[in-house]
């Protein structure tokens, strides 16, 4: 029912995962929240809910939310984080407007903390309240916030490739990393490469 294999995964965060959700095919821009069924699908590839949840949730949401006004707040909320990301990739002062677009969805619990007894003691639980699907946008914007007040900034990156559009955390030992992924576009590099030094030496 969900496809969860659609999703680029590579951001090494809940924020820059959720602004991968637009990708690129063949150079241009490619949507991938096409419906709100997608983006039931993204919560669960990174784990924001079950996959049972997401099944009894999409079965009692469906019939009760305007599909396109919860993919027009959702995408614009992506695209407010993806410039946010353009922003800090290109040391480029955060605009007040973004820090406003974020505390709005702050605002907006998605649930709350219970205290449970357990066989040896208590335990901390978290509930989530999901009476509305836009308050799902909320983990996302307390992840954007954890980001801006302990990141290095200077570890957010944009793939190398240009015709890429995917942002990740480089959280590599050197901190060298330069690709989404090896297995797509550093390939891919790689590859091209190689190419252009077998063509060198044939010319020589």
């Amino acid at each position: 029912m969900f496809e969860t294999e659609k999703f680029s995964l590579v951001g090494n965060n809940l924020f820059l995962d959720f602004v991968n959700t637009e990708k690129a095919r063949d150079g241009q821009p490619f949507e991938t929240l096409e419906s709100f069924a997608d983006f039931v699908a993204w919560t669960v590839a990174v784990d924001l809910i079950t996959r049972e949840q997401a099944a009894d949730l999409f079965e009692k949401w469906s019939g009760q939310i305007s599909t396109v006004k919860f993919l027009q707040e959702t995408i614009n909320f992506r695209n407010d984080l993806r410039n946010l990301a353009e922003n800090i990739s290109g040391k480029v002062e955060i605009s007040e407007k973004t820090i406003d677009s974020i505390n709005e969805r702050l605002k907006k619990q998605s649930g709350f903390t219970v205290l449970e007894k357990v066989e040896n003691g208590f335990e901390k639980l978290f509930r989530f309240d999901l009476s509305d699907p836009l308050k799902l946008l909320h983990p996302i914007a307390e992840a954007v916030a954890d980001f801006l007040c302990y990141a290095n900034f200077d570890f957010l990156r944009k793939c190398e490739s240009a015709a890429c559009v995917l942002f990740f955390y480089d959280t590599t030992k050197n901190h060298k990393r330069r690709w989404c992924s090896m297995k797509a576009c550093g390939n891919q590099a790689k590859a091209a490469a190689f190419y252009k030094r077998k063509k060198q030496a044939a010319e020589n």
